[in-house]
This record gives structure tokens, sequence and C-alpha cells, in this order.
């Protein structure tokens, strides 16, 4: 759905390397997130060590709601990422449970911007933490969020 903008980007932004796609469709010059998870490794290329500094390198740039002024981007490296999901995996605080020991997989719905730090952080991020399957839709639409919510079984929703 976002494919051309994300190409314009990659244009202004010679650091972005490569796009990859969340779909069952296939795009010239993009990779395929499905292909990639694949067990098989053969033929794949992994990074042996990296120049990132992960205590203060910029790893995400979520935006903030603007209850201040204007929306904000807020420069995050991948120590504060880490140290966010540890704090919402405590015991306690998050609602769901890691899929693992027999556990059934949670199931949430990701309707949530993950632009925004709440999408990002409790969502995608925790949930691929604790192995969730998480149901995306693109945008707030009633009837999509309820049917979504029969047909995937949804379990817990975290909205504001």
């Amino acid at each position: 759905m976002f494919l051309d903008l994300a190409r314009e980007t990659q244009k202004k932004a010679p650091t972005m390397k490569e796009i990859i796609l969340i779909s069952d469709e296939t795009h010239d010059g993009c990779h395929s997130f499905f292909e990639m998870i694949k067990v098989d490794n053969k033929g794949t290329n992994y990074l042996k060590g990296s120049d990132i500094d992960a205590e203060t390198q910029v790893a995400l740039l979520p935006y903030s709601s603007g209850t201040t002024g204007l929306p904000k981007g807020v420069m995050l490296s991948a120590s504060n990422i880490c140290t966010n999901i540890v704090q919402y995996t405590q015991p306690g605080h998050y609602p769901s449970l890691s899929f693992e020991n027999g556990r059934e997989q949670e199931r949430f719905i990701g309707v949530l911007p993950f632009f925004h730090i709440y999408g990002f952080s409790l969502i995608m991020a925790t949930g691929l933490y604790h192995g969730c399957f998480t149901s995306c839709i693109p945008k707030f639409d009633p009837k999509l969020f309820v049917e979504t919510i029969k047909s995937h079984k949804v379990r817990l929703v975290l909205v504001i």
C-alpha cells in the first residue's frame, strides 16, 4: 500500500538500503519478509559484526502525539528499544504471555500506527518478542475492526 512512498523515501535517504514487504506480492527491487523467514538459509550471507553503537546511534525515529505542540521525532537507540521491551514484559505489567511452554499464542489487532511509540512498542515490538499473532489493519474502520476481531479471534485489543 505504501510502496511508492517507500521508494520515494529511499531516493531521498541513501542510507535506506532495502525495502522489505510484508505481502504475498512481489515487486522489483524489494525483498519479501515471507521469503526471508524461511527455514532454509542456503545462500544467505549474514552480517558478522557491525560498526553500529547500540547505545548512542539512532535506530528508530517514532513521532510524539504533539500534545505540547507539533508532533516531534524522538531519536531512540537499539538499547532504548530493548530496554523498553524488557520493561513491558515484566510480570504483571503486560497483559500477554509469551508463546512458549505450551501456551496458546496471543492474538492482537494492530490498528494503532507503528510510527507512534505506543503502536510500535506495545503492539509490534513487544508482540513480536512474545511471539504474538498480530492482525494489522491500515486504519480504523469500525466494521473492519469488528470483523477482524471476530475472524482472527483477537483476544487482546490495545487502543488509546
